[in-house]
């Protein structure tokens, strides 16, 4: 018997109103409500303002779009599903959409059926979510609310992107559980801070269980380390070739992330410099991202560029936070250099406080407020009042 649809709310997204004309009459027809968009980051958007039962994305705009968006979905929005209309029987398109996160496809020949049980599977999962956040509510390690992603990057190494990210990460946790990822899957570097030794269990331990969707919050409490003053580091994979298995697999990353949202109000993420993955992925989905680089004129140029390349694909609130400011170029220089329009915030050089973090895994100390720890203070405050986790 197939399930109803009757009453289930949809989101079309579609680029070409023959597309959008045509499954939108498939819609009405099975009883759903129907909005239409014809932008991808419109219907995000619109997604997590007004939950709709299922997102449905035409085969117009492509597999890239439709994947993306069911990436950004799961992490940000899981009880909402989304499916890929396609030409044909896809069946690896299929497994794509899943492993991104999404429900499945939707088939010309057998739309209806694929509709319902694609909602059906919503519904299913809406259930699955409801236990786990039941069964959540009794740790403490689960908070009430939606946490907040902040993507700290740059556009070359070098920088000083862990020793923000890791600053940031201590003065966050000094008010609410606070996760930091080391998603430089290449190298990890901040998964060594505060240990004389590499960690013994790292993120690969969980890498099968985030891949079926089965990872609970006991199985992370195993993988977890305290640094920092009370942060939770998540160390990333121990080689560069563990770390590909990461990256190999399509929404992988950003599945994980998702799913730390519901047990964290704050997840911070060390990503790699420039382009390499996971670090697209990651800053799609960000709440907030923090560009780090030097005051060094090569640094800036880099960075002027990528800021560019992040205009085209990553619109999330960003914050330029300029390293060892007091080494390098002006001011001046560095506001002409990087472009009037950037949000500017200028860390002079503290090595007694980057000492303490890399040695000791120790947190900027209370007693001795540096230059460095203040304006990076000032940051965390500014993120606390403008990105409160949902509720």
């Amino acid at each position: 018997m197939t399930p109803s649809t009757d009453g289930s709310r949809v989101l079309l997204v579609s680029a070409t109103p023959g597309v959008s004309e045509h499954y939108g009459r498939l819609l009405v027809a099975a009883g759903v409500g129907v909005e239409t968009t014809t932008s991808v980051d419109v219907a995000f958007a619109l997604a997590l303002r007004d939950r709709p039962d299922l997102v449905v994305v035409g085969a117009d705009l492509g597999p890239h779009g439709g994947l993306s968006l069911a990436e950004q979905l799961w992490a940000a929005a899981p009880e909402v599903g989304c499916v890929l209309a396609i030409d044909s029987d896809g069946v690896e398109m299929e497994q794509r959409t899943l492993r991104a996160g999404g429900i499945g496809v939707l088939r010309l020949d057998t739309a209806a059926d694929d509709l319902a049980a694609a909602l059906a599977a919503v519904e299913h999962r809406r259930q699955l979510l409801g236990n786990a956040a039941a069964s959540s509510a009794r740790s403490a390690q689960v908070t009430s609310t939606r946490g907040r992603l902040v993507a700290v990057t740059s556009a070359k190494g070098a920088v000083g992107r862990s020793f923000v990210a890791a600053n940031l990460a201590s003065l966050l946790a000094s008010t609410q559980p606070t996760i930091l990822c080391d998603l430089d899957v290449q190298f990890a570097d901040v998964s060594w801070w505060g240990s004389k030794q590499a960690p013994e269990r790292t993120m690969d331990h969980l890498f099968a269980l985030v891949r079926t969707g089965e990872l609970r919050p006991e199985d992370l409490q195993s993988v977890i380390q305290p640094r920092f003053g009370g942060v939770a580091v998540l160390p990333g994979p121990r080689t560069p070739t563990d770390g590909l298995q990461w990256v190999r697999e399509e929404g992988l990353v950003v599945r994980l992330l998702g799913t730390l949202a519901r047990w964290y109000p704050w997840i911070i993420a060390d990503l790699p410099a420039g382009l390499t993955a996971p670090g697209p992925d990651v800053l799609r989905i960000a709440d907030q991202i923090l560009v780090v680089t030097s005051a060094e004129i090569g640094a800036l140029r880099a960075t002027r560029r990528y800021l560019g390349h992040l205009d085209e694909t990553a619109p999330s609130p960003r914050l330029v936070i300029v390293d060892r400011a007091d080494r390098g170029e002006p001011m001046r220089l560095v506001r002409e250099a990087l472009g009037e329009r950037e949000s500017i915030s200028y860390v002079r050089d503290d090595s007694g406080l980057a000492r303490s973090l890399v040695l000791d895994g120790q947190a900027p100390s209370k007693r001795r407020i540096s230059r460095a720890a203040k304006t990076l203070g000032e940051i965390a405050v500014a993120m606390r009042r403008s990105l409160q986790p949902q509720r």
